[in-house]
């Protein structure tokens, strides 16, 4: 059980070093190049980067908000790598942000969600938080990772609908930004 939860604590802390060096890496290239007029778009620029070999799947990219509320749309500018593992039976989101509007401050989280359907179309993670629910879907025909949403019934405040999002590439995350 010790060396379980060891290896499980080691790959959480390989997902977070990749998440912080990826947006390092990605608000350094933009602040280098992009906010000074130049043609260059971020990693994962031109879209989502999607791998399944059967019982491993990885997705990286920036999530894009499709709704007018949620998480993602008060965080535009982010990038994220997901990685799910079917034998282990749970998927882990490196996802790194910039802070509000204003700020120079970026943030990092390790998001961990448990796997509740694998088949060869389609895998569905949960993530069940004390405020809400984070259902991430991987469409493994299309090579389409779509997320969605959701607040607690007890939660005051809450929103009667839930707040979707794609995974997309960062250029696509800056653009919908400024909108």
């Amino acid at each position: 059980m010790e060396t379980e939860n060891r290896k499980r604590n080691n790959w959480k802390i390989a997902a977070i070093l990749l998440g912080v060096v990826i947006v390092v890496e990605s608000f350094i290239l933009y602040d280098t190049f992009y906010s000074k007029g130049g043609n260059f778009s971020l990693p994962y620029g031109n879209g989502a980067t999607f791998y399944d070999n059967g019982n491993y799947i990885t997705a990286g990219g920036s999530w894009v908000s499709d709704s007018e509320n949620g998480i993602i749309s008060g965080q535009p500018i982010n990038t994220t790598e997901i990685n799910c593992l079917q034998s282990r039976g749970f998927c882990t989101e490196g996802r790194a942000y910039k802070a509000k509007e204003g700020t120079e401050n970026i943030l990092a989280q390790i998001l961990e969600y448990e796997i509740k359907s694998w088949t060869p179309q389609e895998v569905v993670a949960v993530l069940d938080g004390r405020a809400g629910t984070i259902e991430i879907h991987f469409d493994r025909t299309k090579k389409v990772v779509t997320m969605i949403e959701s607040e607690k019934a007890e939660i005051e405040g809450v929103r009667a609908l839930p707040a979707y999002a794609h995974l997309g590439g960062g250029q696509e995350a800056i653009d919908v930004s400024r909108k």
